[in-house]
């Protein structure tokens, strides 16, 4: 076994075990009052798997929970985004990448804020630059 077989065998295993620490306790957690207090506990056990030295990507998915669909009175979104998270010193929170649904649910919207090493690896990849287009903004949406 070469030396990249065994990181990508090393990285399956890890995968693996990290979907086995996704149970019932987990969810449980983050559910009712006292939700919020869960997620921050499960984050807080999850960041200290991660050893010091680690490049993370943090990766969520926003995607079928209906953000479309709510009105608070003054009708549907014509466009739901991402803001820019910050960490504790009010600089952009780096190596984030969030899913959404399209407004039109057929496609997928990716707001990533990556350190430029990360950033210039994925403009490498043709396949994925051929996948990405421009939507319209918001203000021309308001017309579909």
């Amino acid at each position: 076994m070469n030396h990249t077989d065994h990181d990508q065998a090393n990285l399956v295993t890890k995968v693996r075990e990290s979907i086995r620490r996704i149970d019932g306790n987990l969810v449980k957690r983050m559910q009712g009052d006292e939700g919020m207090i869960g997620y921050i506990k499960n984050l807080e056990e999850t960041n200290a798997l991660i050893p010091g030295e680690a490049n993370c990507l943090n990766f969520s998915c926003w995607c079928n929970f209906g953000l479309y669909d709510i009105d608070f009175g003054w009708g549907k979104p014509i466009w739901v985004a991402n803001y820019v998270s910050t960490d504790s010193c009010n600089s952009p929170k780096l190596n984030d990448v969030m899913f959404l649904d399209t407004r039109d649910g057929k496609g997928l919207e990716v707001y990533a804020t990556l350190e430029e090493q990360y950033a210039a690896a994925l403009d490498k990849i043709e396949e994925l630059r051929s996948l990405i287009s421009i939507n319209p903004s918001p203000p021309e949406l308001k017309h579909l």
